[in-house]
């Protein structure tokens, strides 16, 4: 498992980051012409369209972290925090899915699916680190 963690962890990380960054950007662009013929532009981004996405994939990182440095119960407990709060995360994104929805939109919903992916690699198996009279049984995970 420990191989494994290595460039997950990272590539987990990278994921919610980049998710986090197109959370701020445009979500949406429109024009907008009102009865007086004046014309503007609408954009909207994730902060305005699902302010929770913002939240969730910071618990994300944060539990991340918290979770390769502990072990034990607290380490998988932490770790399946961020499972979920990035799943969370990225059914927020989908579920806020503007009209006409931008590049933003697309890379903040593709990262926060990989995050999810990345934090259910990091979560251990239910076998693992237990010893058998040969040695560990399952990928040990401290």
């Amino acid at each position: 498992m420990r191989r494994l963690q290595r460039p997950v962890l990272p590539a987990t990380l990278l994921a919610l980051g980049l998710a986090l960054l197109a959370a701020g950007q445009p979500w949406s662009r429109r024009t907008v012409v009102d009865a007086a013929g004046v014309a503007w532009e609408e954009v909207r981004t994730g902060h305005d369209l699902t302010p929770v996405v913002t939240a969730l994939l910071l618990v994300a990182a944060a539990a991340s972290l918290l979770g390769v440095r502990l072990g034990g119960a607290a380490g998988t407990a932490v770790r399946l925090l961020t499972v979920l709060a990035a799943a969370g995360a990225a059914l927020a994104t989908v579920g806020a899915s503007p009209p006409e929805p931008t590049g933003w939109f697309w890379l903040s919903a593709v990262a926060a699916l990989v995050a999810t992916c990345g934090a259910l690699v990091l979560v251990p198996t239910a076998g693992a680190g237990r010893m058998s009279a040969e040695g560990p049984v399952g990928p040990v995970t401290r």
